[in-house]
């Protein structure tokens, strides 16, 4: 179904990092359906090698429609789905993955057949500011595309969709980031979809679990780690992303991964 990706994974034992991206995901693991909020900062866990996972990974915006759940209710959260909905539909439905030849088909079936509603407008509108920079004064694009990440030594990226970057933009004399700290960016963004700042604010904690500028801001970051992981010099990386300078990109990745961006690359 359009703005959703099957994933499995076998793991390889220990410690993993799952950055934040804005996505969320419905998982099977250990014969339980558990569902995977939105992250404002890095998820430290735990698996025994072999542990076998398979998820269904919701692209910003779009798993609240299938759940029935607003974003900002699960930020930062594991639960199971029988928590969210009633007992005997839960209990139905991972009986009905448990119990199918390949269950991670099973699970994306079952997705594909109670999703049925299309995408919120707002949800497509807002990601299309940030996509075109409107937050960061449009000088930047993102694009999305499915991609698997292998984590290992204990840092690494949930399996899914990451944003990446067309074009390479030249740096704002006042950097980016300043478009986000004034506001100007979500004021414009607000007005074109006929909202005010507050209900613009409260409608994308619904959909995304946080603000505008939080999803601004998780999505670029995963775009100019991308970048990074390719050899691009950091401080170029942070000249191209709308960092004020390569510190002020330090402390973003360490805030929201818990690990300094070396450290996070190695």
């Amino acid at each position: 179904m359009p703005g959703a990706t099957l994933w499995t994974r076998t793991s390889e034992g220990g410690d993993f990092r799952i950055l934040p991206d804005g996505c969320m995901d419905l998982l099977l693991s250990d014969d339980e359906l558990i569902v995977a909020g939105p992250d404002s900062r890095a998820w430290i866990g735990t698996a025994e090698p072999g542990t076998e996972f398979a998820g269904i990974r919701f692209a910003p915006g779009m798993a609240p429609r299938f759940l029935g759940v607003p974003a900002r209710e699960l930020l930062n959260q594991r639960v199971s789905l029988g928590d969210l909905w009633s007992p005997s539909r839960s209990r139905r439905l991972a009986d009905q993955v448990r119990s199918a030849d390949v269950p991670a088909l099973a699970l994306e079936q079952m997705v594909a057949d109670l999703t049925e509603e299309p995408a919120d407008r707002l949800i497509t509108q807002v990601l299309r500011a940030v996509r075109d920079g409107v937050l960061r004064g449009g000088s930047r694009m993102l694009r999305g595309s499915p991609r698997a990440n292998e984590t290992r030594d204990g840092v690494g990226l949930r399996a899914g969709r990451t944003p990446t970057v067309s074009g390479t933009p030249a740096r704002r004399p006042d950097g980016g980031a300043a478009m986000l700290e004034d506001g100007a960016g979500v004021l414009s963004l607000a007005s074109s979809v006929g909202l005010s700042e507050r209900q613009l604010h409260r409608r994308c904690l619904d959909a995304f679990g946080y603000g505008p500028k939080m999803l601004d801001r998780v999505l670029h970051l995963n775009v100019a780690l991308d970048h990074a992981r390719t050899g691009l010099a950091l401080a170029e990386v942070a000249a191209r992303f709308g960092y004020a300078d390569q510190a002020h990109f330090t402390r973003d990745v360490k805030a929201l991964t818990g690990l300094p961006p070396r450290l996070l690359l190695s």
